[in-house]
């Protein structure tokens, strides 16, 4: 009797977790209707039937295909997930597309589309609920190989954010997120309210890689893409304009302008102007103004300079080829407070462009042809150039809660100078 009743414990305990990730799985993806059948299927299971359900997880994932091949015959269904998130149909996918396994590929090829595609929809979402984004990104990628797609991202409930989370994987491919990017029609009031969502639950954090990197993409279908950031993450710490954080171009490498003072040893700020068609500036301990020696800044600056231009080298804390930290008073609950800002900045840059073909909605690079055939050529933002140059190396932390990194108090993005900023606040 104690027997039966552990059983019966143990056996409403995992109808539970079932029913729970069922939930979480709706509540992601919005309401499918295999998500209603795979209700229906749980609450009718029997102990052995979970049972099998395990046993035909594993008998894919350890290429056991006799045994596979007689459970299969019981009508056993592929629900089973492990507690990492990985589900029998994630091994299904495995063995047939990276293991290439024949007996695989014959038993993907058996089931009848619209429960295969509820089956990777379902793999998917769990992996995004769990944030195994490396996961969810490699099944896109073998879904992507069987001819289906990316349409489940972008049916989603958060298809830019979703995107945006899996960018930076190793098996996502560019090629995706310009078709997300494609499929989305109502693209600038999706993007608008995911980029509220990474504001409103504090992600700034998550996607300080990745969102650029998906900016500089998206600019080819959506040119005010800047106005909508700038509309979502309203300056809160800067104007429209910061000298400070101002870029001039040396060679093929982006120099501070204010490094050029930095490097003459000069803190306090400094007045600069035009006199006579050459750039002029002046610290408060200059007895006479000094010329901009260096032609590439002085150029730099006649572009910018309408009047009287002041740069606050005093407010300047630190300098790096790919951040600048500034010293900034800032009023909080009606108390002014002394921040240390860390400024990296993206430059989405036009010119960095590469030829791509599009053949039926796909786009590849031109030399693919035995994929895609003779399609239409066209130039393209080239993501991966752009990220490269611009990208930040002490970003790339995937947590910012660690013995050695400083505690920061905010983290978000502003549109300075009409440029992206990531902002970390201490």
């Amino acid at each position: 009797m104690i027997c039966f009743r552990k059983f019966k414990i143990l056996y409403f305990k995992i109808l539970d977790e079932k029913l729970e990730l069922i939930k979480k799985v709706e509540e992601f993806l919005g309401p499918r209707n295999w998500i209603e059948e795979w209700k229906i299927r749980e609450n009718g299971k029997t102990e052995n039937q979970r049972k099998l359900e395990k046993e035909l997880c594993y008998s894919i994932k350890d290429e056991k295909w006799g045994k596979c091949s007689e459970i299969m015959e019981n009508g056993v269904s592929f629900d089973f997930v492990d507690s990492d998130g990985y589900g029998t149909f994630y091994w299904l996918l495995y063995q047939a597309i990276d293991s290439n396994n024949s007996v695989a590929k014959e038993i993907l090829n058996q089931i009848e589309e619209n429960e295969k595609i509820g089956h990777i929809e379902k793999q998917w979402a769990i992996f995004m609920i769990r944030e195994n984004y490396g996961g969810a990104a490699i099944v896109i990628n073998w879904r992507n190989k069987i001819g289906f797609g990316t349409e489940i991202v972008t049916k989603s409930k958060r298809p830019i954010f979703n995107t945006i989370m899996m960018m930076g994987e190793y098996n996502w491919e560019e090629e995706f997120t310009i078709l997300i990017i494609d499929q989305i029609s109502n693209f600038e009031v999706i993007f608008v309210t995911d980029l509220n969502y990474i504001k409103h639950q504090k992600l700034e954090q998550n996607v300080k890689g990745s969102l650029p990197k998906f900016i500089i993409i998206a600019k080819r279908k959506c040119s005010n893409i800047d106005e909508l950031v700038e509309r979502v993450f309203s300056n809160k710490y800067f104007h429209q304009s910061e000298p400070l954080i101002w870029k001039f171009k040396i060679g093929k490498i982006q120099k501070y302008v204010c490094s050029y003072f930095h490097d003459l040893k000069i803190s306090e700020d400094v007045i600069l102007y035009l006199e006579n068609g050459k750039v002029r500036y002046k610290s408060k301990t200059d007895v006479f103004p000094r010329n901009i020696e260096i032609l590439e800044v002085e150029n730099y600056l006649k572009e910018k300079l309408n009047g009287n231009l002041e740069i606050k080298m005093s407010q300047l804390l630190g300098l790096g080829g790919e951040s600048i930290v500034i010293r900034k008073m800032i009023n909080i609950a009606g108390m002014d407070k002394e921040f240390a800002l860390r400024i990296s900045n993206y430059e989405n840059s036009a010119k960095m462009t590469k030829k791509v073909k599009m053949f039926e909605g796909h786009y590849t690079d031109t030399y693919d042809n035995d994929r895609f055939g003779d399609g239409v050529g066209i130039d393209i933002i080239d993501p991966e150039a752009v990220y490269k140059s611009e990208n930040v190396k002490e970003m790339e932390i995937k947590n910012i809660n660690h013995k050695n990194i400083i505690k920061y108090v905010d983290h978000t993005f502003e549109v300075i100078d009409s440029i992206l900023c990531h902002i970390t606040g201490k």
